[in-house]
């Protein structure tokens, strides 16, 4: 065979062979997508997914890594990288949806997402899809950083998000799905100040999110992601009415979102999102009625939020989410119950609420959000013990449950004594340790009065 037959052979070789390894690329490729848009969106919402959910998008992700090293130049191969690691930290740890209770894995996956989608943005700087989900991309990081206690971490990644879809809502009004995120980066914005006690400035973003989804919704009234926006808009405005003791306009706010709540459940009775998300307004109306006075409206409304939250646990005890929700509600339904007197009733209730969420804070301990709700259920218990024990008429009786009472006192003031410290005290806590120091004192008191078998310091 001549040179030339040679070179030519040649050639037709590795052609072949880079049309064979370009078929395998692109169908490695179409896998991983299939796998995490498809069938990881098919299950997403089914009872008991949260498990399988992490097997099929670190399979995708896996897949995705192994191309990114052939082809760092695609910015479509990063965006779909970035998306895998974004889904990947959603059901690892993102307080806002099913998850597996990781929040430093979620944490790390995010802060990856953002790098991967940086990466593609300069690949092509005009690209208003890779700006928008670079936005998303660090309110979700907000969220997780809140979660683990940085306040000003997650501040920074919103206000960036705030900047950048602002910008892109100014060039384009009529982009949806860009004022979609630039609300619930305001939301965002929200709750940060309401964490700092300032509730002016945090009703003003929330309501500047809820007109944002009313809005949006009225625009786009099919789309039901908007109306669920539109429905947590409405109980964020409600939360913060609340705390300013504007309790009517505020159960008007818990009733539209109801409302809508209740329209997406018929629709669709056995999505766990759909399910889980009717418990706020639920557990909000209960919370309202509560301080209105009607302890038995409160307590019906609490437990139709428990009903669904148990059902969804029992479904999948994997989920971080629900079994947080279960707790809070636990807690909240023992707070009605020792109210109207029913101790046996609220210490069962606040027992139930402390074996959860000491199981998440033990499993996931550099999650603040979870070490808050441990001492709010501590000092809970505490305050309970204590009031027992000043209405008991029985001096044996009164020492043991003061005793118990520093008991937990023990355990859960420390760590809001920590938080005030360091400038974290939420409106909530800084009234439940002013209530639980004065008990706590109380209790010291009694016991110095009536523990006689107490050995006497030496002189």
């Amino acid at each position: 065979m001549s040179s030339t037959g040679v070179t030519l052979r040649q050639a037709r070789i590795a052609r072949a062979e880079r049309a064979r390894a370009e078929r395998r690329f692109n169908d490695v490729r179409k896998l991983a997508n299939s796998l995490m848009f498809e069938v990881h969106d098919s299950i997403q919402e089914l009872p008991g997914a949260t498990a399988a959910r992490k097997l099929i998008i670190q399979r995708a992700q896996e897949y995705l890594d192994g191309l990114a090293q052939e082809s760092q130049s695609d910015p479509a191969l990063l965006r779909e990288l970035a998306a895998a690691y974004g889904r990947l930290a959603s059901v690892q740890g993102h307080p806002r949806d099913a998850n597996l209770g990781d929040t430093p894995k979620a944490l790390q996956n995010t802060h990856k997402a953002v790098e991967l989608l940086e990466a593609a943005l300069s690949l092509n700087p005009s690209n208003r899809g890779i700006r928008r989900e670079i936005a998303e991309s660090k309110t979700n990081l907000s969220y997780i950083q809140a979660s683990l206690g940085d306040q000003n971490g997650s501040k920074r990644s919103l206000d960036e998000a705030v900047r950048s879809l602002e910008e892109l809502v100014a060039s384009n009004p009529e982009d949806l799905v860009v004022e979609s995120d630039l609300g619930e980066a305001y939301s965002g914005i929200g709750f940060h100040f309401n964490d700092k006690n300032d509730f002016a400035q945090g009703l003003t973003y929330h309501q500047k999110a809820l007109a944002i989804y009313q809005r949006i919704a009225k625009a786009d009234p099919r789309n039901e992601q908007y109306q669920t926006q539109l429905s947590f808009s409405h109980k964020r405005v409600a939360s913060v009415l609340i705390v300013q003791n504007q309790l009517p306009v505020a159960l008007e706010h818990e009733q539209a979102a109801l409302a809508i709540d209740e329209t997406l459940l018929a629709r669709h009775p056995e999505n766990v999102r759909t399910r889980f998300n009717i418990t706020f307004a639920y557990g909000d109306t209960g919370f309202i009625l509560r301080r209105q006075g009607d302890l038995d409206g409160a307590l019906s409304y609490y437990r139709k939020a428990l009903a669904i939250r148990a059902a969804l646990v029992a479904a999948d005890p994997h989920d971080t989410r629900a079994r947080n929700g279960l707790s809070t509600t636990y807690l909240k339904i023992g707070g009605i119950l020792e109210e109207k007197a029913d101790t046996q009733g609220a210490l069962d209730s606040y027992k139930r609420a402390l074996a959860l969420i000491e199981t998440l804070s033990q499993a996931d301990p550099t999650n603040e959000s979870h070490r808050v709700e441990l001492a709010d259920t501590q000092v809970a218990i505490a305050d309970l013990y204590a009031n027992m024990a000043f209405k008991s008429h029985l001096p044996s009786t009164e020492l043991e449950d003061c005793r118990e009472a520093a008991n937990w006192f023990r355990r859960g003031l420390p760590y809001y004594l920590q938080r005030k410290a360091q400038d974290k005290q939420g409106y909530d806590e800084d009234r439940a340790l002013v209530e639980g120091v004065q008990n706590r004192e109380k209790c010291a008191q009694t016991i110095a009065r009536l523990d006689h078998t107490a050995v006497p310091s030496p002189q």
